[in-house]
């Protein structure tokens, strides 16, 4: 541990910590530890930033835990309105295997896309209210 005169070991200790709890989804310890960091420089860009990432990364957990892969998700708007919305092409690919039969996690072996990015996906349309899911 860093001596209480030497801030700039502190810093660096407790950047490497935060680092270290957000690889180990301990978001809370994480965020302490970069706010620790601005308790002693206040302009921190990389305590900044790892706060960022903790609270990115907690919105991306969130999103993905409304997800049930068991579920069937549904459209739930026309085909007319949908080509009016903006839909990026991988939005697209995942609304274009959606058929109201298909569960979640049979959609996620047709998409040649990572796992974590589909269900991403699915968490936006379901946000936007596009889809919901149903029980099958």
């Amino acid at each position: 541990k860093a001596r209480p005169e030497d801030p700039l070991a502190a810093i660096k200790d407790l950047l490497t910590a935060g680092y270290q709890r957000m690889q180990e989804k301990r978001y809370d310890d994480a965020r302490k530890a970069y706010e620790d960091v601005l308790l002693l420089d206040r302009l921190n860009q990389n305590a900044k930033k790892g706060l960022i990432a903790v609270s990115e990364a907690r919105g991306r957990e969130r999103a993905l835990a409304r997800v049930a892969l068991h579920k069937v998700p549904v459209l739930l708007r026309d085909f007319v309105s949908l080509t009016k919305e903006n839909f990026d092409p991988q939005e697209g690919f995942v609304l274009s295997r959606v058929n109201g039969q298909w569960d979640v996690r049979s959609i996620l072996k047709l998409c040649p896309m990572a796992e974590e990015d589909a269900l991403l996906i699915f968490a936006r349309l379901l946000e936007r209210q596009v889809i919901e899911l149903r029980d099958p």
